[in-house]
This record gives C-alpha cells, structure tokens and sequence, in this order.
C-alpha cells in the first residue's frame, strides 16, 4: 500500500523530543505504567463516567492511583466520590494541558473536586 501523504512530517523522528508531540504524549503514558504497579498490574476499582469524564482506580496493595480522563472539547470539574477520607490526591501525570500540579485533599465524606482541561489525561497518586 502506498505512505500516506503526511508521511514526511507525521513520523516518529519527526516527533521524537517535541513537547506536546503524539510521540512524547505515549512515552509519557509508558512511563507511568512502568513507574507504578498499580498501573501496570492492580485491580480495577470504582470506575465512573461524569459527562465527557472517565475515571477509575487501579490498586496494587498499598498503591492507589486515580486515572482521569477529559475527552470533551471543554474543561471539566468533576466530584470523585469513593476515596479514602482525609486522604490527598498527588499528580503523578499531567499531560501538556493538564490542571493542577499540586496536591488535592480528599473531604471527609471520600469524595475530591478534580479540574480538567479539555481533552486531557491526569494520573494521581491516592496518599493517606
């Protein structure tokens, strides 16, 4: 079959070092998985969908992490209910556009507001 007409520009050497680059968006996304067990290989727990939001937990004995995903056009915030008390939610993964980098708090009542930008991908770490 033949290339495709952006093949010139729309490659892996093309990409590879560009911030903000499909290229770097997956090795980031490789990364996490190879830096957390609970990624990589933990249980999946607790998923919702809220709008254009998809989130879950994955849990590997005492490792919990908190996937967001904002495939809508818009930002989002978004409650997420089923968390430890009292716990926080540190960022692990922000993608290019992604919000907060600093640690969220977790309510009393397990439920946490989580801001998104648009068509992002955020990984939190679930500390107590």
């Amino acid at each position: 079959r033949n290339s495709a007409t952006n093949a010139a520009t729309e490659n892996v050497q093309a990409q590879a070092g560009v911030p903000g680059s499909l290229h770097s968006h997956y090795k980031a996304l490789l990364a996490v998985r190879n830096s957390l067990p609970s990624i990589a290989q933990g249980s999946y727990v607790a998923p919702f969908v809220s709008g254009q939001v998809l989130g879950f937990q994955r849990h590997w004995g005492a490792e919990k992490t908190l996937v967001l995903l904002n495939y809508g056009s818009s930002a989002q915030a978004v409650d997420v209910a089923g968390l430890s008390p009292g716990a926080s939610l540190v960022p692990h993964l922000q993608t290019e556009q992604s919000g907060s980098t600093t640690a969220l708090p977790v309510g009393s009542n397990g439920s946490a507001r989580v801001a998104l930008p648009a068509q992002s991908v955020s990984v939190y770490r679930i500390q107590a």
